[in-house]
């Protein structure tokens, strides 16, 4: 044995310990794990993968609002976290759009920020002719109608195209290109979101999380026609 193995008494001791747990039976000499010692070697499995995407995708989940909690979080392992920084504030932006491919029919997406390159491109999409759904939160709604720039709201131009608005202010952002892939973005604080780190991926498992939450936001986002500005700041 090299110098940092286990002496043969605490290997014993272990053995011993597994099989009073019914993980593992002795034999004819030989140490087998019982199916329940498997699972619980699956679990620990398990365990151990969420604990290495936890650390791994720390910028990301620590921005993440804590409600999450049914994120698939061994479904991360094949993701990647792109971050901002004050050298490259538009970082993760250039990631988010470099999603669309030669094969993209119809993007839908939530926002808490107002970033005009990004509402360019989705602009630029619709006038392409391309399908879409857009979510706003309250600051961002608030925040357009304070500038005059309403016309982001304006989804009659365009026959395949619906926009809504949120009540609430949200520190959350969702780009789903097709089924395929999605970039999720978590922002440091509502409205501004100087620092984002947002995560980018094809693993259908997170895909369809991200589908079902934004279904759910989309579900509560008013339509332009329903209410107004006033009658929220009323």
């Amino acid at each position: 044995m090299g110098a940092d193995a286990p002496s043969r008494s605490t290997v014993q001791r272990l053995l011993n310990m597994f099989e009073a747990q019914g993980w593992s039976s002795t034999s004819g000499g030989t140490h087998r794990i019982t199916a329940e010692g498997q699972t619980v070697l699956d679990a620990y499995n398990d365990l151990a993968l969420s604990i290495e995407q936890v650390v791994e995708k720390a910028p990301w989940l620590q921005r993440l609002d804590q409600c999450r909690s049914d994120l698939p979080v061994q479904a991360l392992a094949d993701a990647k976290v792109v971050v901002s920084s004050p050298d490259s504030p538009g970082l993760v932006v250039l990631a988010a759009l470099n999603l669309c491919d030669s094969q993209f029919s119809q993007f839908r997406a939530l926002t808490s920020i107002y970033n005009p390159p990004l509402f360019n491109a989705y602009n630029e999409l619709l006038e392409r002719g391309l399908p879409g759904e857009a979510i706003v939160d309250q600051s961002v709604y608030q925040e357009l109608h304070e500038d005059g720039l309403q016309h982001f709201l304006d989804d009659t131009e365009f026959a395949d195209f619906d926009i809504g608005w949120l009540e609430e202010e949200l520190t959350l952002g969702i780009g789903l290109y097709d089924d395929r892939k999605v970039a999720i973005g978590a922002y440091n604080q509502t409205g501004a979101a100087d620092h984002i780190a947002m995560l980018i991926s094809t693993n259908q498992t997170v895909v369809d999380w991200a589908i079902d939450l934004y279904n759910r936001y989309w579900e509560q986002a008013h339509r332009k026609t329903e209410r107004t500005p006033e009658a929220v700041s009323g």
